[in-house]
């Protein structure tokens, strides 16, 4: 049984950011959209080419000639996927398998297995009523496709408009085409190994490019997100970047908070730090103290504080239109900052705040009473997907 290919294929793809961030704009094309395309239809064809195989033995009088051409277009949208995905990652001017000829045992036309194959293509369906050949030898057209008692072996009659030139006849077997599709379906290997190669290559080439460094955070943030567009297609925490912006950019009015926001802001400070080696040794598979500072994980039952906290971080962060209860999200908080404010923005970072501060205490809670980060973190997730479709 021939492994799932298409889905060794796609996980390999999808295993990093890096094909994504290297193929969405090589050579000035985006040929992300190519290696997509080619692993869906390559879903689609291996998908049905069991079925095809299954109506073609059970099929009968004309019924016959569809399912057989319904069987080799399945074999033909593997095998032109799988050389569109040759032209992406290994030459697009090469032609994997060419000028190979040990498949196709009775042929009438001098070509090499992959023409030969598209000349089945057209004879038994593709092309049947217009077969264009040399000048020379006229047009050709095709007749119905036939078997000997068994659709494991179908043949088509070829005519031409050349008065009394006769006919050829063109015959195939299913195992014949079968051989065509496993190999090239063992070709997708090859493949997988080259986007191991090319991910390698590409993050020591990332990891040799030193991003630029700036005293100024705001500028330091946005190169930041640009080395994470150019590094990882972008999305790679880029989120987290933002939020540090928009601290950064909140303007705090109580005097009582000076010394709680100073320690913040170091903290924050050192999280950009953290974040732009991540992003330099092309590393970002680990837990960053950053995102724990952003979004602590601890925090208090009373009050459905969670479901009120994640409504006042869509308001805020993500500039959605919603509803929270103050009192509900100030009240657990009261003794670690204070609540003088004029802006959402700065609401929400003085509960960040306040819940840094009281991680300690909130994790001697019952563990029973305690909502984690991952309750919170589903419901801004919920939020973000309902923003995405408006």
């Amino acid at each position: 049984m021939l492994q799932p290919w298409n889905v060794l294929l796609r996980e390999k793809v999808n295993e990093t950011n890096f094909i994504f961030a290297k193929y969405q704009n090589h050579n000035f094309k985006d040929q992300w959209n190519c290696i997509c395309s080619s692993m869906d239809w390559l879903d689609v064809g291996m998908a049905n080419i069991d079925k095809a195989l299954e109506e073609l033995n059970n099929a009968i009088g004309l019924e016959t000639c569809m399912k057989f051409y319904q069987y080799i277009c399945c074999i033909d949208i593997v095998w032109e996927s799988i050389y569109q995905l040759h032209r992406v990652f290994f030459n697009p001017k090469t032609i994997p398998f060419k000028n190979q000829s040990n498949i196709f045992q009775r042929k009438i036309f001098d070509k090499d297995d992959n023409d030969y194959f598209k000349e089945i293509r057209a004879c038994f369906g593709a092309h049947a009523v217009n077969l264009n050949s040399k000048q020379e030898f006229g047009m050709k057209f095709a007749s119905w496709s036939t078997h000997d008692g068994t659709p494991q072996e179908m043949s088509v009659l070829i005519y031409s408009n050349i008065p009394d030139s006769g006919f050829e006849k063109v015959t195939v077997t299913v195992n014949e085409l079968k051989t065509f599709y496993e190999t090239r379906c063992q070709y997708i290997k090859q493949i997988i190994d080259a986007i191991d190669n090319i991910s390698l290559a590409y993050k020591e080439e990332m990891k040799n490019s030193a991003i630029p460094k700036s005293n100024d955070l705001i500028e330091q943030i946005a190169i930041l997100k640009n080395a994470s567009q150019q590094r990882f297609g972008g999305g790679i925490l880029v989120e987290e970047l933002e939020q540090i912006e928009c601290f950064l950019k909140t303007h705090f009015n109580c005097e009582k908070n000076k010394r709680a926001l100073e320690v913040f802001r170091q903290k924050i400070t050192l999280g950009i730090t953290e974040i732009y080696d991540c992003l330099q040794s092309m590393n970002v598979d680990c837990n960053l103290e950053i995102e724990k500072l952003l979004l602590p994980k601890h925090m208090p039952h009373e009050n459905n504080f969670a479901y009120e906290f994640a409504n006042l971080y869509s308001k805020a962060i993500l500039k959605l239109w919603k509803t929270y209860d103050t009192n509900s999200i100030k009240r657990p908080l009261e003794k670690y900052v204070c609540f003088e404010y004029k802006t959402e923005e700065e609401l929400y970072w003085l509960t960040v705040i306040g819940l840094n501060m009281a991680q300690e205490n909130f994790k001697e809670e019952n563990i029973q009473n305690n909502i984690d980060v991952d309750s919170v973190l589903d419901l801004i997730d919920s939020i973000s997907r309902t923003k995405d479709y408006l």
